[in-house]
């Protein structure tokens, strides 16, 4: 029989392996979303139906995704996707998920750095 303890450390596991599968998911589709960017591309804001074909692999989700991260961080914006694979990663391991205050300021500080540095 299972006890309350072994109960709770199950449900929180199971918790962490979902939030490790979406934050994969999320950065496979950046990185797509990145990888397939064309300025040429309209988005989801835009109301115009042409006859070009999308070269974003994700669509018109992708292009505003795309445009949205690269209007804010540039170039560093291929950081991303790393980062929340290797977060993802992260949940997967037993025990907690290991983010701190600053390794989340590290990680923002060397993406602005970044930036700075690719503008």
């Amino acid at each position: 029989m299972a006890t309350a303890g072994t109960t709770k450390r199950g449900a929180l596991e199971t918790r962490h392996e979902i939030v490790g599968v979406i934050l994969i998911t999320l950065a496979l589709l950046l990185l797509l979303s990145l990888l397939s960017y064309s300025p040429r591309d309209t988005g989801l804001l835009e109301g115009a139906v042409d006859a070009e074909p999308q070269n974003n692999f994700v669509g018109k989700v992708g292009v505003s995704l795309s445009r949205g991260v690269f209007g804010l961080v540039g170039g560093a914006a291929y950081l991303l996707p790393v980062a929340l694979g290797i977060l993802g990663g992260r949940c997967f391991r037993r025990g907690e998920i290991g983010l701190t205050l600053r390794s989340a300021a590290g990680f923002t500080s060397l993406l602005l750095f970044l930036a700075t540095l690719l503008a």
